[in-house]
């Protein structure tokens, strides 16, 4: 179960202003950032890059909304609050500003309720019915009924576009979520969150590869994943500035080698766990991790310093609660009152979905299957010296 932790209110105040769109997407250089660097001298054999884009895979927008959600979208906490009025009074409230629905629901939902989310009774999430959707076959199972394995349970698995098996438990539970999809009562979309995060540094990935003999092909390299304290630069219209110096997280947890390799110009890694912290408040302060466990990078290696690709893997399902739903009152309570989501439902869902890394004792999965869509550009990757005797490979698994 997640933890209480506690929020300051000044802290909550400036989310709200976020989420009700007050605050302002700015294009520019965060204070602190790194500034590039051209003079740096990088190995040869080392290539660098900042993650510029990091989301769900656009399962969510396959432009087939009838055949996806053709029961339309799970019930928010907005919803699930003003089923319970009378006509009349919802009519009032419907009629009211959004600002005034949220506060509304807010008021009327118990503040322990994503605390203790199995203790509450809310309408369930409204499952994905599409057969297709982006993904990873993640367990080798080679049937869409997927039996399960010795590390896997079962569950139905998709179809890519291209009609590959996939693996994306975490679309079936969450793609009919309005917290993922452009509605009017809803907004703005998580990701939009999540962008304006990377953008003031709270949410820094680095790759780095060592051991690159060619751009276009390289038999054997090392992928370090790492976050960083550092918000990366931006010109004067919002883009990412190349070549920036970025440093590494000084904390062990966020550094992670994989071993890769590049074929015709295109990067896969070996399953690896690998955790990027996702600062919602302030760095270091109040962290949601994102934890993935057997992650394979796929990744693009563009001639223009840019990259593009997918990191598929199993989600870990408690620290998927934790970012996505339930942080601290009244922080948790605002994000289902503005995403369209509640605290219960999810935190069910991804119980009920969870497909990888079974429990051997439990026979319980604790980790849900997703991907996601990754950009990136090149930057220099600053390590400090103490930290080189401690990287080591993590554990991986499936």
């Amino acid at each position: 179960m997640p933890s209480t932790r506690q929020f300051a209110g000044g802290a909550a105040v400036i989310l709200l202003g976020l989420v009700l769109g007050q605050h302002l997407f700015a294009s520019h250089t965060p204070a602190g950032a790194s500034n590039p660097a051209p003079d740096t001298v990088e190995a040869k054999d080392k290539r660098g890059f900042v993650v510029t884009y990091f989301q769900t895979a656009r399962s969510f927008t396959l432009g087939k909304q009838a055949e996806e959600c053709p029961d339309g979208f799970t019930p928010g906490l907005q919803e699930a609050v003003f089923a319970t009025l009378p006509p009349g009074r919802l009519k009032d409230h419907l009629a009211a500003s959004r600002p005034d629905r949220i506060s509304y629901a807010i008021r009327s939902t118990d503040p322990k309720m994503c605390q203790q989310p199995t203790a509450y009774q809310m309408p369930p999430v409204k499952e994905v019915q599409s057969n297709t959707a982006y993904g990873v076959n993640l367990d080798g199972v080679a049937t869409e009924d997927d039996p399960g394995t010795a590390t896997s349970c079962a569950h139905r698995k998709f179809r890519t576009p291209a009609g590959a098996l996939a693996d994306n438990q975490f679309y079936r539970a969450f793609g009919c979520t309005h917290a993922f999809n452009s509605n009017e009562v809803y907004s703005p979309l998580l990701e939009d969150i999540h962008d304006s995060s990377r953008k003031d540094g709270e949410m820094t990935i680095l790759i780095e590869l060592t051991g690159v003999t060619s751009d276009r092909d390289a038999g054997s390299v090392e992928v370090g994943f790492y976050s960083s304290p550092d918000a990366m630069p931006h010109d004067t219209k919002g883009k990412v500035l190349q070549r920036a110096s970025l440093s590494v997280s000084d904390d062990p947890r966020y550094r992670t080698m994989a071993h890769g390799r590049i074929v015709d110009g295109v990067l896969t890694t070996d399953p690896v766990d690998v955790q990027f912290y996702f600062n919602s408040v302030s760095p270091h302060k109040d962290s949601e991790e994102y934890f993935i466990r057997a992650a394979r990078l796929r990744l693009e290696l563009r001639s223009d310093g840019t990259a593009k690709g997918t990191l598929a893997g199993y989600w870990d399902v408690d620290k998927a609660y934790n970012t996505l739903v339930a942080h601290s009152f009244p922080r948790d309570l605002l994000a289902n009152a503005s995403f369209g989501y509640t605290c219960p439902a999810s935190y069910a869902a991804l119980h009920k979905y969870a497909d990888g890394f079974k429990d051997p004792k439990t026979g319980e999965c604790t980790g849900i299957s997703t991907i996601y869509d990754v950009e990136a550009t090149q930057a220099f990757v600053i390590h400090p010296k103490q930290q080189t005797a401690e990287l080591t490979p993590a554990a991986a698994g499936r």
